[in-house]
């Protein structure tokens, strides 16, 4: 008996979603009115405070997202990469963004609709586990943030963002920053000096600068100046996006 419930249950349910022969329907419905969108660089998406109308899903490209003071002081908390949700939290409680998010670079994005990918998470477990695991991970990236932040020294955290950046872009004796150094200070918690003290430092132990691009002659020394940390330091890679985007794609149909 069962294995007859089992093999029933195997028959009314998609393999690939998780839902039942009568959910995948309807949740293929909820999503009928996602649409993907190309933005060019510079374009505002949402402003801190608004309540988001649509989930966000980074296809390409990379959203910056900044925090603004009452006094209009304003910071770069992350950089959210492709292929990514972009804040769902704000999404799945419908709460107000902290943030304001803008596109530095061409972006393509997929929206759906911010209810329907509510109502899919409700009704679909293999959905709200992959949003669950992005949360996660987009959460495991903040105290990553924070430790950078309050742990080290300025050079310690420049060095360490080159070593990231050449690991993520292929290329162990060089690294291309990926927007204008004010930016990348803010990020890393300086301003815009600290940061090119610390760049300035760092060429006497194995670096050198022209423009936007940082070329690594020593990268030994600069590992050793740097003390790269994996409980700190974001892995080159991470397939937690990819995942959720594949799924998302499945129950799109």
């Amino acid at each position: 008996m069962e294995a007859q419930l089992a093999m029933r249950g195997e028959a009314n349910t998609d393999p690939g979603t998780g839902d039942s022969s009568k959910e995948a329907p309807r949740i293929r419905t909820m999503f009928q009115h996602t649409l993907e969108h190309e933005v060019p660089a510079g374009t505002i998406l949402f402003a801190q405070g608004e309540v988001p109308t649509f989930q966000i899903v980074v296809l390409s490209g990379s959203v910056q997202l900044f925090g603004r003071s009452r006094d209009g002081r304003e910071v770069l908390i992350e950089v959210v990469r492709a292929p990514d949700l972009l804040i769902p939290a704000a999404v799945v409680t419908a709460s107000p963004y902290l943030m304001q998010g803008r596109a530095p670079e061409p972006t393509r994005f997929l929206l759906i609709p911010a209810d329907a990918f509510r109502d899919a998470v409700d009704r679909n477990p293999h959905l709200a586990k992959a949003v669950l695991e992005t949360l996660a991970e987009q959460f495991r990236r903040m105290v990553r943030q924070t430790k950078n932040l309050k742990l080290r020294s300025a050079a310690e955290r420049v060095g360490c963002h080159i070593l990231v950046l050449s690991e993520r872009q292929g290329t162990p004796d060089r690294a291309i920053l990926p927007y204008e150094k004010h930016m990348i200070a803010s990020e890393l918690g300086m301003t815009r000096e600290s940061f090119s003290r610390a760049l300035k430092a760092l060429t006497k132990i194995g670096i050198g600068v022209a423009g936007q691009e940082i070329v690594i002659r020593d990268r030994a020394r600069l590992t050793a100046v740097a003390k790269p940390d994996p409980m700190i330091d974001l892995p080159a890679f991470d397939d937690t996006g990819r995942r959720t985007l594949a799924l998302i794609e499945r129950l799109k149909g």
